[in-house]
This record gives structure tokens, sequence and C-alpha cells, in this order.
């Protein structure tokens, strides 16, 4: 039996979630504060590195607003490894536009525009996540580059149609629900040029084989962790995106990189 979740419902149990302190999330993020699975490099000996030898690991922030006085560390380099690889998935280069849907604390768009020269938007529905974002954009010297709304993708502006390069995404369509991931990816085409323009994001998934299980019940991380959120498997991923008239270019799997977050 499948139990679907309106959408104001996933809002607010999105918002019950990410509208906690800011500073309950820098005290465990990296500096950047990126939110989902890393990538870790060579240096880092992999997901495991800290395992095999001593590494340093940043100590925990007070607050988003410290002022950084170490190097980053592996966690942090392997979440920059990550952006990077979205970034160039995307194709981006000076003059891109990019619209970020779930924006989390700005890492992305601080390094899309930073470092690759790109002019982003970015959508949040979180007043907690709005405020650190002011406040990291402007400490960047991006406020001319990045453009925060706090919105939801539902609600897009007549001036995104057609209007962005490419669209990113990163560990946001778990709160979708796999109902509405047809209406998502159609709403992502809407925002995207009608050539050479790409949707790049990362999910999380089960394996196909489980998933008419997985679907049909609430598993603890749905119940206590993520109220109203869901994995997707691959197959109703590409069925959604192939719904929307995209194709799919690439699928990469860095699930087992997970461990080490």
């Amino acid at each position: 039996m499948a139990t679907l979740v309106s959408p104001l419902i996933r809002t607010m149990s999105y918002l019950s979630h990410y509208d906690l302190s800011n500073d309950v999330f820098a005290a465990f993020l990296s500096w950047d504060m990126t939110y989902s699975c890393a990538i870790f490099d060579n240096e880092a000996k992999g997901a495991i590195g800290d395992l095999l030898e001593e590494r340093p690991i940043a100590p925990p922030r007070r607050s988003y607003k410290d002022v950084r006085t170490i190097p980053p560390d592996d966690l942090e380099r392997g979440q920059l490894e990550k952006l990077h690889r979205v970034a160039q998935r995307a194709r981006l280069t000076q003059g891109s536009r990019v619209l970020e849907i779930g924006c989390g604390w700005g890492s992305f768009a601080i390094m899309a525009a930073g470092t690759y020269g790109a002019t982003v938007d970015v959508i949040t529905i979180s007043l907690e996540q709005m405020q650190a974002l002011e406040v990291t954009i402007e400490a960047a010297g991006l406020s001319d580059r990045i453009t925060a709304h706090v919105m939801d993708y539902r609600e897009m502006p007549e001036s995104f149609h057609h209007a962005f390069d490419a669209v990113i995404s990163i560990g946001v369509m778990e709160h979708v629900g796999i109902e509405f991931m047809p209406g998502w990816f159609k709403q992502m085409a809407w925002a995207m040029k009608p050539e050479n323009s790409f949707k790049v994001f990362t999910m999380s998934t089960v394996p196909d084989t489980r998933w008419p299980m997985y679907s049909a019940e609430v598993d603890f991380v749905r119940k206590y962790i993520y109220p109203g959120g869901q994995l997707s498997s691959v197959k109703t991923l590409v069925d959604a995106i192939t719904s929307a008239n995209l194709n799919v270019l690439s699928i990469e799997d860095i699930g087992p990189r997970m461990s080490a977050c």
C-alpha cells in the first residue's frame, strides 16, 4: 500500500528539518557547509583514509559566521571535489547562467560564481538558510553574481522560462516524492534553455529490486529523520526524466563513499 503525501506536508516536513538553527549544522558539517555525500580524492586515500592513518580533522564550528583559521580537511576537500564534478558535468564556463534549487548554505553557488564565473540564481524555502546565505554570499564578495530567492520550485517566475544553461540540485530530490518526480523534471525542462543546457543532480537511490518493497513502507529514516522524504530507484528516475523529454547522458554511483561522511 503506497502512501501519498501532499506538497504542503512535504514542505512542512522539509522545514522541520532544515529550519533548525544554522549553527546546529555548522557544528558537524564541513567548513563550506555542504550537506550531502562527499567524493574523496586520492590524497585522502578514498573513503577510508582517516582509518588508515592519522589525518587532520577541523574542530567543530561554534557558528556559521566563524572566520576560517585552518585549511580544508579531508571532509571539506571531499565536498569540494564533488562540487567541482557537478560544475564540470554542467559544463560551466565564464558567463554561464545557473539555477540551483535547494541551495543549502550556498557552497555550490559560491564555487560556480567565484571559480567558474557563472551567474547564479539560487532557490530555498528555508528562511534560516536564507539568513546564512546572505552572510556567506556577501563575505565571498559575490553579491553581484548570486541572487537568492525564497520560493518553491513550482512557483518560479516567468523570467526563469528557458533562461538557464544549467539547473542544479544536490541532495534535494529526496524531498520531492516519487509521485511528483515527473512534474519536477518538467519544471526543470521549463527553466532550461532549449538547446545545450544541462540538469545535474545528486540523489540517494534504492536498488530497483528493492523498490516495490521500499515504496510501500515507511522506514525509520522516513519516519524520524526526514519525515515526508522518499528515495527513488534508478529506473523510476530515468522514467521521470524521459517523461519530461530530457535525455540521460551519464549516471555515476558515489554511494560507496557515503560511509566516510
